[in-house]
């Protein structure tokens, strides 16, 4: 599986990093990470990102 993590996550100055993703039943991916970016300690929130199959993301992917 490639998935094109520019396209699903705006990253910051700091660390994103995803470490999971996985297919969905209907094509899609979820992708587990964290980021260093949007946290004011700098000291890491974790995030879940829920695609299509074609990588978009939005309210009901």
């Amino acid at each position: 599986m490639v998935v094109n993590t520019t396209r699903l996550l705006a990253g910051g100055m700091y660390d994103d990093v995803g470490y999971f993703g996985q297919q969905t039943g209907d094509g899609g991916y979820i992708i587990c990470g964290y980021t260093q970016s949007f946290d004011s300690t700098h000291l890491g929130d974790v995030y879940m990102i829920r695609t299509d199959e074609n990588g978009n993301t939005g309210p009901n992917p």
